[in-house]
């Protein structure tokens, strides 16, 4: 019986082509209308499962069809190769596809994984008039087309700033450039394009092998937040948009510092295909190292044992991975940082220390199925908090609207050296113990405890942990 998988997102009939995404994807989560059109063309109800669940629970098939496959990781599609017989529909050209990536990365690894394997290539449009005057013009107009050069064999490379009137002066350039960009992420919109000829605070770098671009950052300018926007987004109270760094940094992290400090977030960083393995993507991140003009150069990306190896052999230090994983790629968000002022060198040591001791209490938990393989990656540093860096967190968990599984460390340790008061009454005494036991589902103690819901569970431990606390200092 087949069954079918795939991101959430529904397109056009695919390009049917072997697959490929070698970056962290970016797609929303899984949903039966990404298939939705495959499943109106069969002749009985297939069972629609998202890629990470059908790895998990391994249902048998007789045939597995996966759509818009390029917004799955290719270590993940592989697996799939291995267990099923698959077809993996794509689209090779446009927004939804990445190009050479299909062509240069996937197709050998599926070649070396079945030798017969085969491709079909739907070359006239679907959905319109091959005549049609209008889809050019629209695919002109948004770089939909937009493709990279074929890099030379060799030349010196040169790594140099690039501003926005040099990409709207030059539309050659900036159809090279956006097709290069494109390969580093999947489901890149229109209003990329516009972010990338007009966004403030955002810095675009590109590498040129003799003239050629061969490889690109690009990078957006966060944090430096008025101290009572960052006061409320450590409590909870706000998430405005962008700063990504320094807000989840903060919120999830238990920084309190973060939003103060500023920040370089390589939002992409992508090298040519046809140049990859030869230490590009380094020399250009040591370039943006020596420029300077931020507290800490930064990332986020999905933690791959890959991925984390080259930004840890680049010189960053993680501080902060996603206790969720993404319902598409499986992967846990992972956020590392390369200090370049003095004020963030000092600060870093503490924050790692921080990062150590709540990672070892989630490994437990949350991050129990993180693979061995990252855990090697990450290497953990050593555990070192102070209750001056806890007790921040456990006051604003208690009496503002902070995050129960990321301060879920902090509490524990901060009840480990306070003495619960006799009076504590059992069923409160049980709301602790299941509330901070690693891993723990709110919403299940919930119902093991005769409560409303998890927000009511949640409610109650604040309360508790209140009752441990002195009240918050009030102005007279």
């Amino acid at each position: 019986m087949p069954c079918t998988c795939g991101p959430s997102r529904a397109i056009s009939p695919p390009l049917f082509a072997p697959p490929g995404n070698w970056g962290p994807p970016a797609a929303p989560p899984p949903s039966p209308a990404a298939a939705a059109r495959a499943l109106e063309h069969s002749g009985q109800r297939l069972p629609f499962m998202a890629p990470d669940a059908l790895l998990a629970r391994r249902p048998e098939a007789d045939l597995l069809l996966v759509d818009e496959a390029a917004a799955i990781p290719s270590a993940m599609l592989l697996t799939l190769a291995r267990r099923y017989c698959c077809l993996f529909a794509s689209t090779e050209h446009g927004y939804e596809g990445t190009g050479l990536g299909f062509q240069l990365k996937f197709q050998p690894a599926l070649a070396r994984l079945s030798p017969g394997w085969r491709k079909y290539h739907l070359s006239e449009p679907a959905r319109w008039s091959p005549r049609d005057p209008l889809e050019p013009l629209v695919f002109r107009l948004l770089a939909l087309d937009a493709d990279p050069v074929t890099p030379p064999a060799g030349g010196e490379l040169r790594i140099h700033r690039l501003e926005p009137r040099q990409l709207i002066e030059d539309e050659s350039l900036l159809r090279q450039l956006f097709g290069l960009l494109t390969l580093a992420h999947y489901q890149t919109r229109p209003s990329d394009l516009r972010q990338l000829l007009d966004a403030p605070g955002l810095e675009l770098v590109l590498a040129r092998l003799g003239g050629i671009p061969v490889a690109a950052a690009l990078l957006v300018r966060e944090g430096e937040l008025d101290p009572a926007l960052g006061q409320a987004i450590w409590e909870g109270r706000r998430r405005p948009r962008g700063h990504l760094l320094p807000q989840s940094l903060a919120f999830h992290g238990g920084f309190r510092e973060a939003c103060r400090l500023s920040y370089r977030r390589i939002m992409r960083i992508v090298v040519h295909p046809r140049c990859q393995q030869q230490g590009i993507g380094s020399r250009l991140l040591d370039w943006l190292k020596r420029q300077g003009g931020a507290d800490f150069l930064g990332t986020s990306f999905g933690a791959s044992p890959e991925l984390l190896r080259f930004w840890r052999r680049n010189g960053f230090q993680p501080v902060r991975i996603g206790l969720g994983v993404d319902a598409v790629s499986g992967l846990h968000a992972a956020m590392m940082l390369w200090p370049q002022s003095p004020a963030a060198r000092a600060l870093l040591p503490a924050w790692l220390g921080q990062f150590g001791a709540d990672l070892r209490h989630h490994r437990q938990g949350l991050l129990r199925a993180l693979p061995d393989a990252c855990w090697r990656e990450l290497d953990l540093p050593l555990p070192a908090v102070s209750p001056g860096q806890d007790e921040p967190r456990v006051r604003d968990f208690a009496f503002a609207h902070r995050d129960l599984p990321a301060d879920q460390p902090a509490l524990v340790r901060f009840l480990r050296r306070t003495p619960l008061p006799a009076t504590l009454p059992a069923h409160q005494l049980a709301l602790l113990e299941a509330l901070l036991a690693p891993g723990a589902n709110p919403a299940e103690v919930a119902r093991r405890l005769g409560l409303k819901g998890q927000k009511d569970a949640i409610q109650q431990l604040r309360q508790v942990v209140q009752q441990l606390l002195p009240p918050p200092a009030t102005d007279c």
